[in-house]
């Protein structure tokens, strides 16, 4: 995004005191990932955030092509996220844990997940007792041994999962249960994670099989999360032709993926904007969930 930045000033004819320089590293440490160490097995039972499908999929599930996805933006100040980690904290767990603490990722992604399966899944139409999964997005470059380059070239995008029952999802306001499961699927995801996912891969007759578990229903019973907070895209000039600087990151009103919700890029009077994505129908019960805008405020 710097360069990209720098490259739109350029066009406009304007001077560039300093030029964004890339590093060698970022290359030479995005071939060293590239191919497996050998120290770990890569076996597809340690990844369930991924399932590799019996056939190559030609095209996204259809309910991630459907067109009734719908997505607002909410705003949770620095005092409610505050507010949202007490309430999810271990202490308030309705079974004892020996995990004693969370980020306010956890909690936020907690409430996050609790409140999606909640306004597409209110209690009376469940039918058996369906399963969620809950894909998180996780950076690469940060589960690697020797640590690599913080902004090495490529995709990093890496998942985790966690799963639960959808009607103790919603049947229950303890988001402190969901928090800890979020918590702990993130901590196994440790320096040896990237290089077992690669050795998984390597394995693979044809990677596009290899799919994250939660695409397989979304929006449905699953429901998956990404972040772009580290993006730091109001800080970026891109000249007087495109207004200097970002005003504010937005989404089309269909979201970006179906069934994906985003972590946007954190806002100049700080806090943190979340872009929720739900089917249609669902778009009113979530602006309406006490819950949820206990400590949201849509934008």
């Amino acid at each position: 995004m710097k360069i990209w930045a720098e490259e739109c000033r350029r066009a406009q004819g304007l001077y560039i005191p300093e030029p964004v320089e890339l590093p060698p590293a970022v290359v030479r440490d995005r071939e060293r990932v590239m191919r497996s160490s050998g120290r770990n097995l890569g076996l597809l039972e340690s990844h369930p955030e991924y399932t590799l499908l019996p056939f190559t999929p030609s095209s996204a599930p259809p309910k991630m092509m459907a067109q009734n996805h719908r997505a607002q933006v909410f705003y949770f100040s620095p005092e409610s996220l505050q507010a949202l980690k007490a309430e999810a904290s271990p202490v308030n767990t309705s079974v004892p844990s020996d995990q004693k603490w969370i980020s306010t990722n956890d909690a936020l992604s907690a409430l996050l997940w609790r409140t999606v399966m909640k306004v597409q899944w209110p209690w009376e139409i469940l039918e058996g007792d369906p399963i969620s999964v809950f894909n998180i997005a996780i950076d690469g470059r940060l589960r690697t041994e020797p640590p690599v380059h913080p902004d090495t070239l490529g995709c990093f995008l890496e998942y985790v999962a966690v799963s639960a029952p959808i009607r103790k999802i919603v049947g229950s306001t303890n988001i402190a249960d969901l928090a800890i499961l979020i918590r702990k699927a993130i901590l196994k995801a440790d320096k040896q994670f990237t290089d077992d996912l690669v050795a998984l891969i390597e394995k693979l007759e044809d990677v596009d099989r290899l799919v994250p578990t939660a695409f397989l229903d979304v929006p449905g019973f699953n429901c998956v999360q990404t972040s772009w907070i580290n993006f730091k895209l109001y800080s970026l000039d891109w000249g007087s032709l495109l207004g200097h600087n970002i005003g504010a990151v937005r989404s089309p009103h269909v979201g970006i993926i179906n069934g994906l919700q985003v972590v946007l890029p954190a806002p100049p009077d700080g806090g943190m904007e979340i872009l929720v994505g739900v089917e249609e129908s669902c778009l009113d019960k979530l602006l309406q969930d006490p819950l949820w805008m206990k400590y949201a405020v849509p934008r």
